[in-house]
């Protein structure tokens, strides 16, 4: 009965002794949060894009007159960026 309760305690796949978890999943553990942290990079990464260059498609209207005028939004820091080419 001993024998049995021993058996039943320990289940493959678990703990090891010493209470460690195994090397396998620790692997996938920092796998896991190297692939979460690149992920925030390149998100965070984009949304900075966004916050510099908040016109990166340009696009153009027809005024009044019927001549074609760009309107640009002004970044966070004051300054009116594009992407593009003038007169290109």
């Amino acid at each position: 009965m001993e024998n049995r309760d021993q058996e039943g305690s320990r289940q493959e796949g678990s703990y090891q002794e010493g209470g460690q978890a195994p090397t396998m999943n620790r692997n996938f553990l920092i796998v896991g949060w190297v692939v979460v942290i690149a992920l925030l990079t390149l998100v965070a990464g984009q949304w900075e894009e966004r916050q510099h260059n908040p016109n990166q498609q340009p696009i153009t209207q027809l005024s009044v007159e019927s001549s074609p005028e760009v309107v640009l939004q002004r970044n966070r820091y004051g300054h009116y960026v594009t992407s593009g080419l003038i007169n290109g």
